[in-house]
């Protein structure tokens, strides 16, 4: 999990005698345990801000009396942001889902302890129903085990919706309104039997028009050894259907159209209606908007910060990749940025959505496949031909040869390959590096001339172009 390797790569940093390089790690992503192993650790954790909370709110209390006994006259005072209660909210997630599956909040220690106490039950249910399957001499074909199967999901569905923020009748009504009964029945994640990360949320979010936003980026991994890296400079950024308030409401269908910036979450709300807001926002505007409401240097700074997140959190899980010259991976990273313009790494999707659901949408995921294809160099058109090998050629030679045949091409790699921007290449000499690192932020900068770009770097040609049109 991408948070154990930060820690990892947190405490090896700090071996080295490198604090600056251990707390940059630490800083990428929100507070994050994985359940039920980190249980201990994540309730501590909570049990550890919720007494801070209150510690706060017991001296703002004391001095606020202070106060009045001394001046009538006095103003009231206003509690710091720490001693709000969305400042201990947590966002629980399963492990392997998409699109918003399972996603529900906790902000009470007793939500937490009926959670556990929930799924070791259910555990203990399911190895007494199997111990009862075996000694009975039950039917182990396809049709019993759905049977089983389903019957536990009522169960567990039954038992734990109320950890989800949403009654059952009140889930319903939703399905009904959105003609998605069946599906929803086939997609329900029963919550207390599910692995699930716990992260720490984001509750003071950057606003745009007095929405929640995130940022969906395109990741490309060619090699972890030596580590190369390009980020596609057209990603976009995702709106919440309603205004932004830092309450959770119990029981309401609401929290997820206000807290969550899933598309696949907000899309199926009342209010949605892609002619008149598809709720997403090109990368490039995103930007434009940033920098025509604030300033160039908040911005420039924010969106480099991004990009060094990025190199930062694939240097930390590089060791524990395989290492392959034959394999890839694009990734889609969701990234959030802090009323502070600090952005947080939420999570890294191994297997991005590529479903379009506009005409933009389908340009920009068309063009991230077509470019991923360009800088795999299929074509050899950054290195040179060299098919010929020696028959006599211990196994062990042809090895290292295939070794340098891979490190010539990643070192020939353009460091702009049509959208996508390189912003770490180990296998280029120090001083191309130094300059990959220090360039100015290329994320969400304009790619109206990507097919210009591809014909300087021997990609596309003239006679290719008139093709492709």
């Amino acid at each position: 999990m991408l948070a154990k390797n930060l820690q990892r790569a947190s405490r090896a940093a700090k071996k080295r005698g490198e604090n600056d390089v251990a707390e940059k790690f630490e800083k990428i992503s929100p507070k994050t345990y994985s359940l039920p192993g980190d249980l201990s650790l994540f309730s501590r954790e909570f049990d550890c801000n919720e007494n801070m909370m209150n510690r706060k709110t017991s001296s703002f209390s004391s001095s606020s009396s202070s106060s009045n006994s001394t001046s009538s006259s006095s103003s009231s005072l206003t509690p710091p942001p720490m001693m709000t209660a969305s400042s201990n909210i947590w966002i629980m997630k399963p492990i392997g889902q998409s699109q918003g599956r399972g996603i529900f909040f906790v902000w009470k220690r007793s939500q937490i302890q009926r959670w556990q106490n929930r799924r070791k039950k259910l555990d203990d249910d399911m190895n007494t129903t199997n111990s009862q399957q075996q000694f009975n001499g039950l039917s182990t074909s396809s049709l019993s085990s759905y049977s089983l199967q389903f019957h536990h999901q009522q169960q567990q569905q039954q038992q734990c919706e109320q950890y989800s923020g949403v009654s059952h009748s009140t889930q319903q009504q939703q399905n009904n309104n959105n003609n998605n009964n069946i599906a929803s029945n086939a997609n329900s994640i029963n919550i207390c039997k599910e692995n699930y990360v716990a992260q720490k949320y984001i509750h003071n979010p950057l606003l745009i028009g007095g929405r929640k936003f995130d940022m969906r980026l395109y990741v490309l991994v060619i090699s972890f050894s030596p580590l190369v890296v390009y980020v596609n400079r057209e990603g976009f950024a995702r709106f919440s259907s309603k205004r932004y308030d830092s309450k959770i409401k119990s029981n309401s269908m609401e929290n997820y159209f206000v807290h969550l910036t899933n598309h696949s979450v907000q899309k199926k709300g009342e209010s949605y209606d892609p002619n008149v807001c598809d709720l997403k926002w090109p990368l490039h505007k995103l930007r434009r908007h940033v920098r025509a409401t604030f300033d160039n240097k908040i911005e420039e700074t924010c969106f480099k910060e991004i990009e060094n997140l990025i190199k930062l959190s694939c240097d930390a899980v590089k060791s524990s990749m395989i290492r392959d010259e034959r394999c890839f991976e694009l990734y889609g990273y969701d990234v959030m940025i802090d009323d502070a313009f600090k952005p947080w790494l939420i999570e890294v999707n191994a297997s991005p959505s590529m479903t379009a659901d506009s005409t933009s949408d389908k340009e920009l995921k068309t063009c991230v496949f077509e470019d991923v294809l360009n800088a795999l160099d299929f074509e050899k058109k950054f290195t040179e031909r060299d098919d010929e090998h020696d028959g006599d050629d211990t196994e062990q030679k042809q090895k290292q040869q295939k070794r340098n045949q891979q490190n010539t091409y990643l070192a020939r790699l353009p460091t702009r390959i049509g959208g996508f921007d390189a912003i770490v290449n180990e296998s280029k000499d120090v001083c191309v590096q130094n300059l990959i690192l220090k360039k100015k932020p290329t994320l969400g900068n304009s790619n109206t001339d990507r097919e210009q770009n591809l014909k300087d770097i021997g990609v596309l040609s003239d006679e290719e172009e008139i093709k492709i049109k």
